[in-house]
């Protein structure tokens, strides 16, 4: 018996204790795609999470699990209000993250199957 393939959304909204946060989520977020079964996963970076897509914050590992994310199709977004607020630019980011309005990451939330919160 397989499982079924669920669309899943990984929501970040909390400071790094260490810049290793982003390997941890993309750990989890390959795993999930990858499957069994495969998963549609979306990561979101909101509020004060949105630290966590920016450039150069990267520990070992950081590249091979971005990479395999981008392999499983994992999307990438960061809450373009959480990022204003914190004096970011868009630039600031990693290019895989896209950086969008609240109200289409509630549409993606209001999508998804299975919500965890990082």
């Amino acid at each position: 018996m397989s499982a079924a393939r669920k669309k899943i959304v990984l929501t970040v909204q909390s400071v790094p204790r260490d810049w290793g946060a982003l390997r941890e989520v993309l750990h989890t977020a390959v795993g999930l795609a990858a499957g069994p079964p495969r998963h549609h996963v979306v990561v979101i970076l909101l509020g004060d999470g949105v630290v966590h897509g920016l450039r150069g914050h990267d520990l070992p590992g950081t590249t091979i699990y971005m990479k395999a994310a981008r392999a499983h199709g994992v999307e990438f977004f960061v809450e373009q209000q959480g990022m204003l607020l914190r004096g970011f630019s868009e630039d600031q980011f990693r290019d895989e993250f896209k950086v969008v309005s609240r109200d289409l990451l509630l549409w993606k939330l209001g999508m998804a199957e299975v919500h965890l919160r990082i």
